[in-house]
């Protein structure tokens, strides 16, 4: 968190280990004192993304979709993206895909469960 400093809960959840669950266990106190330590230190270096030997450059998306996060992932499986692509095109983790998923069929969205057993 602090190398990243996320300020949304998209980039919150583009750190390697922070998922659905983390993140609403723990994100919104989070982001709130990194959204205060972010303007006071605004200053402060590239953000870079947590997890690889060598940081990369994340760039800043804003996005304007109001859509809760696991139902944009869900709807894009529905359109025929794999879990896979789904991961990539979002830039989050594919076990963070799959708990979009598992969230929406326990909210009673339809599921392909072969997907998850091939």
């Amino acid at each position: 968190m602090s190398r990243y400093i996320p300020t949304s809960r998209d980039s919150m959840l583009q750190i390697k280990g922070v998922g659905e669950k983390k993140l609403l266990q723990y994100g919104e106190p989070f982001l709130e004192v990194l959204k205060e330590w972010d303007q006071a230190h605004s200053t402060r270096s590239k953000k870079v993304k947590i997890g690889g030997d060598t940081p990369t450059v994340v760039k800043q998306t804003k996005t304007t979709d109001e859509r809760p996060s696991h139902l944009i992932s869900y709807q894009m499986l529905q359109s025929g993206k794999s879990l896979k692509d789904i991961a990539v095109i979002r830039e989050l983790s594919q076990q963070t895909i799959e708990g979009h998923i598992f969230k929406a069929a326990k909210e009673g969205q339809p599921i392909m469960w072969d997907i998850f057993f091939r």
